[in-house]
């Protein structure tokens, strides 16, 4: 029964101060619960529990601890001195009034849980959103430095090409005359002068081998050769070059369409709605076809090996959500990292997931090979290996398949032999295989109505394994039911009190223990924890201590508010509990 701790309380106008001697216990084990008209202050094995007289500030309260002394300060909501501190009344009113404030406590947190799960889902949003902005402008800037730098050097191509297809202009020439015959003199001293041109005469007296022959000066010239002559210089002067330009230069220009998720168009109308859509189906789009066929994408989301050291990074600074992501986008590019697989297993492990775990390192085993060893990397491989059947095989006892476990660490020990802490893991796992299977010798008796076997088993399985949850609470039934009340306690406090037992990392840092309880915050450790209070509130109740009984059905009643059988109870309890003062 737990013990009400001395305390010293002071008040301002607006503040209320209370002062607890912590007595040796340990700061960690203290917990604290404040509502508008409770206060609660647990530290084994002492229980302070206070109605106020007037309602508080619960969002305001300060807790120091300070050599040794808890120093709590809440706010009052209506400025004023109290006379006393703890309200005075009836028992069914202090229970109602104490009911009342806890249930508006746990009405403030689901509100206070929503608006923070809004926040965080609208942060979430919000920076995904940036980031998508942030590498959409540095993909543009790139983008636009390549078009810049493509431009400068084509440009650069074109004006060499064009030099070089340009020719020089070409040097005007002027046709010679065709070269006239050799007059040669006849017999009789003359020359027979066959041309048309008449005003040209050679001179008898130079020499054959003359260069320049002259002109005779003193003939006359008719007008038909002086026209001659001057249509001749005319069409010298009249001739042109004429330059023909170089064939015009064909280019081929790609036309290529931004690829979308959506049949329709884009429209600035629905842009809104379908960005909240991707953001909500990412995870899916790496299977779409069409969409990542042609666009150009960043090394993260290309890259399995970038993508598998970002998740080691995150995997060291224990950010395993995000570890787990990171390994699961190296897998859809390439599925056949097997360290990617026994990786995001070790992230399932940490996070709850067992069953996850069990399937990632079942398909990493089956991409591992039959011998433990390759000829390349045979020391690699084999630590692999061990690595993902300690894995598989913590997975397996969390979900209670301790012959799996046993299976998967006997084989992990026969390739490690020498690995100390693989021995006491595999020891403490046959311990709980052996203990399970006498337990569930004990559940065949107790579903045959056989109690007195169902609970000797039950004992001989504890005696295996001491902290064998399920065994003691199955034994407090069996007490229960063999109207062994006293017993059934004993036994449901000894289970609530492993269940509130803290897991600590062992020796190698992992949190992950090897054990019969539940994980802390799972949904199975809660249900243990409220049928074992509902079990003790009973044999309370058969015991006619009906103070205990109606605290272990209000604490069954806040882990299970909406439980109408519970409610019952606890209503049937009180009236018990009332009619015994009568």
């Amino acid at each position: 029964m737990p013990l009400t701790p001395q305390y010293e309380w002071a008040q301002t106008a607006t503040h209320v101060s209370l002062t607890v001697p912590l007595k040796g216990a340990s700061r960690k084990d203290v917990d604290f619960y404040v509502a508008d008209a409770v206060l609660k202050i647990n530290f084994k094995p002492y229980v302070l529990l206070l109605d106020v007289v007037a309602p508080i500030e619960p969002t305001s309260a300060v807790v120091k601890i300070l050599d040794g002394v808890i120093h709590m300060t809440v706010a009052k909501s209506t400025p004023e001195m109290w006379k006393e501190l703890v309200f005075v009344g009836s028992k069914a009113d202090i229970l109602a009034r104490r009911k009342a404030s806890m249930d508006r406590k746990t009405e403030m947190e689901q509100q206070l849980a929503e608006k923070r799960k809004d926040a965080k889902y609208a942060t979430e949003k919000k920076t995904l959103r940036d980031q998508m902005a942030l590498e959409e402008h540095e993909r543009q800037r790139l983008d636009d430095l390549k078009a810049d730098e493509k431009q400068r050097e084509e440009s650069a191509m074109y004006r060499t090409f064009q030099e070089l297809k340009t020719p020089s202009a070409p040097k005007r020439t002027i046709a010679k005359p065709p070269m006239e015959p050799i007059l040669e003199a006849s017999t009789d001293g003359t020359f027979d002068i066959t041309n048309n041109n008449d005003d040209i005469e050679w001179s008898d007296t130079e020499s054959e081998t003359d260069v320049a022959p002259m002109t005779a000066p003193s003939l006359p010239m008719d007008d038909d050769a002086i026209n001659n002559n001057n249509v001749h210089e005319d069409e010298d002067d009249e001739t042109d070059v004429v330059y023909i330009p170089a064939p015009r230069e064909t280019l081929q220009s790609k036309i290529s369409f931004t690829p979308r998720v959506f049949p329709t168009p884009s429209r600035e109308s629905t842009a809104a709605d379908e960005e909240d859509w991707l953001v909500k189906n990412r995870k899916h789009l790496k299977s779409h076809k069409g969409l990542h066929a042609n666009c150009a994408q960043d090394i993260s989301e290309t890259d399995p090996v970038w993508l598998k050291a970002k998740a080691d990074d995150f995997y060291h600074h224990r950010d395993f959500q995000s570890a787990r992501n990171a390994y699961a986008e190296a897998l859809a590019v390439d599925a056949t990292l097997t360290a990617c697989l026994s990786n995001r297993a070790a992230c399932h492990l940490h996070l709850g997931a067992y069953q996850l775990c069990a399937d990632d390192c079942s398909a990493a085993l089956a991409q591992l090979p039959d011998n433990g060893a390759t000829s390349s990397d045979p020391c690699g491989t084999h630590r692999l290996k061990v690595r993902v059947l300690v894995r598989r095989g913590t997975a397996y006892a969390q979900l209670g398949y301790y012959s799996q476990a046993k299976a998967d660490y006997g084989v992990a020990l026969s390739m490690h032999p020498e690995n100390e802490a693989l021995q006491i893991d595999f020891a403490r796992i046959s311990r709980l295989d052996e203990c399970y299977k006498v337990k569930q010798r004990g559940d065949m008796a107790f579903t045959a109505q056989d109690l007195a076997s169902a609970r000797d088993l039950y004992t001989a399985a504890l005696v295996i394994d001491p902290t064998f949850v399920a065994c003691l609470s199955n034994r407090a039934a069996c007490h229960l039911a063999l109207l062994d009340a006293a017993s059934c306690v004993l036994d449901c406090t000894s289970a609530l009190a492993l269940l509130q037992q803290v897991v600590t990392p062992d020796v190698r840092g992992s949190p992950i223990a090897l054990s019969a309880i539940p994980p802390p915050g799972s949904i199975k450790r809660r249900e243990w924890v409220l049928k074992t209070l509902v079990r003790r509130g009973t044999a309370h109740a058969a015991l006619q201590a009906y103070d205990k009984a109606e605290a272990d059905f209000a604490d069954a009643l806040a882990l299970d508010a909406g439980n109408e059988k519970l409610q019952k109870d606890l209503a049937r309890v009180r009236a018990l509990a009332d009619a015994s003062m009568e």
